[in-house]
């Protein structure tokens, strides 16, 4: 896993390969929670500890498949595919949890799929990319 940035309080990476499906892929998402940070973060902000108050990864971090010819495509753009396990029912994380692992499922047309990879992007702007495997 890598952090999104050195302060960052997110890590990710593959949980495995992608899975294809027929008119969507799903990735397997490894996400770290460093509370320290997030804390340092919130305190710089002025605002409550996010250890305690929690923090729901959904909301703090975009994930998307990049075709190979540039175009994105975000869990955002069609809710029409519901999985096990999907990144957006994880619902609020608080201490001592420290990595979980989640589906991200991305409609994608079949013909955007050869060599493309995923980004995943916090609000600031910081980003890791991730193969498609």
């Amino acid at each position: 896993m890598r952090k999104l940035s050195n302060d960052s309080m997110w890590s990710v990476g593959a949980a495995g390969d992608m899975v294809r499906n027929d008119g969507y892929v799903v990735l397997p998402l490894q996400l770290g929670v460093d509370w320290a940070a997030g804390d340092q973060q919130a305190q710089a902000a002025g605002s409550q500890n996010i250890s305690e108050t929690g923090a729901d990864p959904y909301f703090s971090l975009t994930v998307a498949f990049v075709s190979a010819s540039g175009r994105s495509f975000t869990t955002m753009d069609d809710y029409s595919v519901s999985i096990d396990n999907e990144f957006s029912r994880i619902g609020v994380l608080f201490p001592p949890a420290e990595s979980i692992t989640t589906k991200v499922p991305v409609t994608v047309p079949s013909d955007q799929v050869d060599d493309g990879l995923w980004v995943v992007r916090n609000a600031r702007g910081d980003s890791v990319f991730i193969s498609a495997g």
